[in-house]
């Protein structure tokens, strides 16, 4: 039991070791505010940390390393519209099932809520520069999360998929969400290492340093070929509009 906490100790100290050793070097290679200038930013780019009131779902942070690797692309966008929501019932895809949840008032409905952006520019090139579309999230973490004006810029994680009426989503989640200020800083929104790491750096590279790996675009492509093909529809059907 003595070596196992001896093993579990060591892989804990190595784990932060190559984390703070990460910084370094992000902090080393780029131009970075001093946490002054971060800390007096944050009056108008708050942190968001911890998880809805009143449900039971969690928002402990997701390392960003693990947002990378399970996200589509991250996308740098400008906002170009307000707020809007939408409302619809899921399934569990037991019918009768959800006929019983229905009975005790209990039925699937999500309330998602949107914001319509354009491309400014993607880490894995999905997107082209100028499309517009509206990333989604559930309502649940809306006050969790950045709630910007027209005009500003984020850089937000993204996942397209498709539901069962063939309406397409761009869904993003409170986790890994950025600003970029107007002189193009990058402050992150969620408590996490993502703040330590990139916030105070300029926009250009922190989005060089969420690109995915070569081994994560190999294994992500070879895991999406239907979302690839997604990303490609989408776009043309918006240059034939």
């Amino acid at each position: 039991m003595k070596r196992r906490k001896i093993i579990i100790t060591s892989l804990v100290f190595l784990a932060l070791l190559f984390t703070v050793i990460g910084i370094i070097e992000i902090n080393s290679k780029y131009e970075k505010l001093t946490k002054n200038e971060i800390e007096n930013l944050r009056v108008n780019y708050p942190l968001y940390s911890g998880s809805p009131d009143g449900f039971f779902v969690t928002s402990e942070y997701v390392p960003i390393d693990t947002v990378v690797d399970l996200s589509d692309t991250f996308v740098y966008c400008e906002v170009i519209g307000n707020v809007y929501y939408s409302r619809y019932e899921m399934s569990t895809g037991d019918t009768e099932f959800d006929e019983k949840l229905e009975s005790y008032g209990a039925g699937l409905e999500v309330t998602k809520f949107y914001y319509p952006v354009k491309v400014i520019k993607d880490t894995e090139g999905l997107l082209s520069e100028g499309f517009e579309f509206s990333y989604s999230c559930s309502s649940v973490y809306y006050d969790l999360m950045p709630q910007p004006d027209i005009g500003d810029k984020l850089i937000i994680p993204l996942h397209l998929y498709k539901r069962d009426n063939g309406e397409v989503m761009y869904e993003t989640g409170n986790q890994a969400v950025f600003y970029v200020t107007d002189k193009e800083y990058v402050l992150a929104a969620f408590k996490s290492d993502a703040d330590e790491k990139y916030s105070g750096l300029k926009a250009e590279n922190v989005m060089n340093v969420l690109k995915k790996t070569a081994e994560q675009k190999e294994e992500w492509i070879a895991k999406n070929q239907d979302v690839i093909d997604l990303y490609r529809t989408e776009i043309e059907s918006k240059i034939t509009e």
